[in-house]
């Protein structure tokens, strides 16, 4: 008789699961409650830059636009914010898989930019911070002259 073996795969268990943290600790702590807080807020950025600016751009969502702030210190570019927990206190939480808190991420910029031309505009759970370049810096066509 011949039995074909395939090779175990360690983190199976843990393909197409969020997480898959309750899967390990559950043997260790039976009983115990799942989570129920995440340690922090931290949004995703994504910085990109073009031939006239930078663009940055925070995914927020939750956060009101008066709880975000975004602040130019010489060359550095700072956007903090608040997301607060809508929990009912009198309740108990089951589990909860949402971050709550403060947060702030800074960007150092060069010298290049107009760090006076800043704008912000918070749009369906998106922040876009733009930063236009220094006209000294801008891509731009020469025309060539001929006697």
């Amino acid at each position: 008789m011949h039995i074909a073996m395939t090779p175990a795969n360690p983190f199976e268990r843990f393909l197409g699961r969020p997480w898959g943290f309750d899967e390990v600790f559950d043997p260790v702590f039976p009983g115990a409650p799942a989570s129920t807080s995440v340690a922090g807020f931290f949004p995703c950025f994504a910085v990109d830059e073009g031939d006239d600016a930078l663009t940055i751009r925070a995914e927020v969502p939750g956060v009101a636009a008066e709880d975000l702030a975004v602040a130019v210190d010489g060359n550095v570019l700072t956007i903090s914010g608040k997301r607060e927990s809508t929990r009912d206190e009198a309740s108990t939480v089951q589990r909860s898989e949402r971050a709550f808190g403060s947060f702030s991420r800074s960007f150092r910029l060069p010298d290049t930019y107009d760090t006076e031309s800043v704008s912000a505009n918070h749009d369906n759970g998106v922040l876009t911070v733009r930063v236009t370049k220094g006209k000294a810096v801008r891509p731009r066509t020469i025309a060539v002259e001929s006697n």
